[in-house]
C-alpha cells in the first residue's frame, strides 16, 4: 500500500508575476497551521516534491519548520502549473521502493489530480492538504480511481 499527500500551496500575494508571487501573511499562517495538523499523520521518510514557484517553495519551507527533519522536499520544474495528467505521470515515475510521497503544487491541476485519483470531486483551496491511501505496491500502476481519500486538512479547521 502507498500513502500520498496532495497539497496546494498556501495563499499568495496577487500583484506580482505568477512564478515569483510570495505567500501572503495569511498564507504563511495557514501553511504553519496545516503543517501542525498533519504532524501526527506524517511519516518520516516520506518523499516530497514541490513546484519551483516561490509560493510553493515558501509553503514547504514553513512545513519543514514545523515538521522538522522528517520533512524534506525536492523542487521540480515539472510541477509548476502541472495538469492532472502531468501529475499522474509524475507519480507513476516514483520508484516502487518509496512507500509515502507528497506533491505540493497548483490549481487547477492539483485538484484535478486528487479528483482523478480518488474518483471524487475534490477542490483543494490554498493551503489544503489531502491524505490519500493507494492499494497498490508500485507507483507505476497508479491510475484513475485507485486512491482512497482519508482526510483533507484545511487552514480554516486547523486554526
Amino acid at each position: 500500500m502507498k500513502t500520498l499527500w496532495i497539497a496546494r500551496h498556501a495563499d499568495a500575494e496577487i500583484h506580482r508575476k505568477d512564478f515569483t508571487r510570495p505567500l501572503s501573511f495569511q498564507g504563511r499562517e495557514d501553511a504553519r497551521s496545516v503543517a501542525t495538523a498533519i504532524m501526527s499523520f506524517w511519516t518520516p521518510g516520506t518523499r516530497s516534491f514541490h513546484s519551483t514557484a516561490l509560493r510553493t517553495s515558501e509553503t514547504v519551507q514553513l512545513w519543514s519548520s514545523v515538521l522538522g527533519p522528517s520533512f524534506d522536499s525536492r523542487p521540480s520544474d515539472q510541477l509548476y502549473l502541472a495538469t492532472g495528467e502531468d501529475l499522474m505521470q509524475f507519480i507513476c515515475s516514483i520508484p516502487a521502493a518509496i512507500h509515502q510521497a507528497c506533491i505540493v503544487g497548483h490549481n487547477p491541476g492539483i485538484s484535478q489530480f486528487a479528483s482523478q485519483l480518488t474518483g471524487q470531486l475534490i477542490g483543494l483551496k490554498p493551503g489544503d492538504a489531502a491524505l490519500i491511501q493507494i492499494e497498490l505496491n508500485d507507483w507505476g500502476e497508479v491510475s484513475s480511481d485507485f486512491g482512497n481519500l482519508q482526510q483533507i486538512f484545511t487552514p480554516s479547521i486547523t486554526l
